[in-house]
């Protein structure tokens, strides 16, 4: 409709017209405003729109839209958040705002009394926002839940898992146990700090991941605590497949004797077949 079309676009001139043309031609103000044009005006932070609709339809459009502080807040429009206060947003208000690392409208709406749930301090801690972690853990002495910090070694976010390990956090998370693991998303500094300070083991898919990836350093670290153990014949054929001609060829160096180089992926025969130089 033209009336949720001009809403949506912040075109507070073409609202005005249309309301004072409803009032004259018959005397009504109850023109059909759908939920979603709020919601789009929201989106934008058209605070001068959300006003010319309060003012023409008092509360009653703002009622249908029972999220519209919970949009404006995702979108970080925290002047739209302040005089959208008193619609009653929900939870999601900070549940939404924490994955876009705001912590100044985080604590404007926490002072407001919009706590948020355990989504709020999982966001904190997958973004790798760690102020904003800090701040839940001094306000509310709230730990993560397990699933967000098994993301968080999966996101390759040191800096929270450092701060978690020396406030002795590690042990409180809540959800069960923490599946340390290597993958190829973390760097070289996060392998070696889940070594000396997790029970993590190293396994051959771990390799195969890095190996895909063209990740010299990584494996050359794993193959430091793990030898020929890891060495399988997919940890090969990624490595040849991800193009890396230094991998292959380190690989070829170090394990030229390991059972991982069989039949057709021996050595001299997958390096002419890759067009790689022997």
């Amino acid at each position: 409709m033209a009336i949720d079309e001009a809403v949506a676009s912040g075109r507070v001139e073409v609202i005005d017209w249309l309301y004072k043309g409803s009032v004259v031609l018959f005397h009504t103000t109850d023109l059909l405003l759908h939920e979603s044009a709020i919601g789009d005006a929201a989106i934008c932070g058209h605070l001068p729109m959300l006003k010319c609709i309060r003012r023409y339809t008092k509360h009653r459009t703002f009622r249908l839209c029972k999220r519209v502080m919970d949009i404006a807040a995702a979108n970080e429009h925290l002047d739209t958040i302040k005089w959208l206060h008193g619609c009653k947003g929900t939870y999601e208000a900070t549940d939404n705002v924490v994955g876009k690392g705001r912590l100044d409208i985080v604590k404007w709406l926490y002072d407001r009394g919009y706590n948020g749930s355990s989504e709020a301090i999982a966001a904190a801690v997958i973004f790798g926002y760690l102020d904003m972690l800090q701040w839940f853990y001094e306000n509310t002495g709230k730990v993560p839940q397990v699933d967000a910090v098994s993301l968080a070694i999966e996101s390759n976010r040191l800096n929270v898992l450092r701060w978690l390990k020396d406030m002795d956090l590690l042990k409180k998370v809540r959800g069960g146990s923490i599946r340390w693991r290597f993958s190829s998303s973390q760097s070289l500094e996060t392998i070696a700090w889940i070594h000396l300070n997790t029970p993590a083991v190293y396994t051959s898919e771990a390799m195969e991941d890095f190996a895909s990836k063209g990740d010299l350093s990584a494996i050359k670290w794993m193959a430091l605590y793990r030898g020929e153990r890891l060495c399988t014949h997919k940890v090969i054929r990624n490595a040849i497949h991800s193009g890396s001609l230094s991998l292959v060829r380190w690989l070829l160096e170090h394990f030229i004797q390991a059972e991982c180089w069989p039949g057709p992926l021996s050595p001299r025969w997958s390096l002419r077949h890759r067009g790689v130089p022997s």
